[in-house]
């Protein structure tokens, strides 16, 4: 891991008004990563999201309680170093995927998670449907708890709680 990008991720923590609130700690984890993208393969980035998750509008996305306290981030990270950049990006991507992903029902491949809301675009038909994706085991079903085949040209996102709402209703 390298020293430099440790420290300066480290440093980002230590003010206090980014752990204040979610919104400002996604909006500090993401200012970071843009910042330091330059460290990061493209794949890596692809790989865990973090292109997804660095463009979202904190307002929108993130959520009351994702489901870690906010309060022990630092010590986490600090207790915690990563060994290599790939573990870092995993780390990351997931901790700021907790914090814009809506919990669903449980999984019913693994039932070791809750699935997430995720909202799924049809490039070629600008199609939008809401799917839901187990954390855990990778499973993906439609939001009637058939299995989901999404083609290989299809974005996924996080669903807001609007686009949940206007989409389940329509």
């Amino acid at each position: 891991m390298n020293f430099i990008l440790w420290e300066s991720f480290i440093d980002c923590l230590e003010n206090p008004e980014g752990t204040k609130n979610y919104i400002n700690y996604y909006s500090v984890l993401t200012l970071w990563l843009r910042n330091n993208k330059h460290y990061f393969s493209e794949d890596l980035f692809k790989k865990n999201r973090l292109d997804i998750l660095t463009n979202l509008n904190p307002n929108i996305y993130v959520i009351e309680d994702p489901g870690f306290p906010i309060t022990s981030e630092l010590q986490r990270f600090e207790r915690n170093k990563p060994k290599n950049l790939e573990v870092f990006a995993m780390i990351l991507g997931n901790r700021l995927w907790d914090m814009v992903t809506i919990r669903g029902k449980a999984c019913p491949n693994c039932e070791g998670d809750e699935m997430r809301y995720l909202l799924a675009e049809e490039l070629a038909k600008k199609n939008k449907k809401i799917i839901l994706e187990c954390n855990s085991c990778g499973w993906i079903e439609n939001i009637d708890g058939t299995s989901w085949e999404g083609s290989d040209k299809v974005v996924i996102l996080p669903a807001s709680k609007n686009e949940i709402e206007k989409l389940l209703i329509s």
